[in-house]
């Protein structure tokens, strides 16, 4: 149990999809801070890059896609090249 209370298998179990993948990738890529946001698209994922060793510039990735998500923080090729 967490110290605010919930149970992380609870939470899983309530939350949506999107929150879920969310998650899953909080625990993938631990710099990053992720939730969720309403865009032009409907809800996407979103990450932030926490303070660190990378300097103070801020990272934001904002997609509906875990995938593309996924291959944005690995600093992989996107869609067009």
């Amino acid at each position: 149990m967490s110290a605010a209370g919930w149970r992380l298998p609870d939470l899983l179990a309530r939350g949506d999809p999107l929150e879920r993948q969310a998650l899953a990738l909080e625990a993938e890529f631990g710099r990053y801070h992720f939730g969720t946001c309403h865009t032009w698209d409907g809800r996407s994922l979103t990450a932030v890059r926490k303070p660190g060793e990378d300097g103070p510039g801020v990272c934001v990735v904002i997609t509906p896609d875990v995938e593309e998500m996924r291959a944005a923080l690995r600093g992989e090729p996107g869609p067009g090249g």
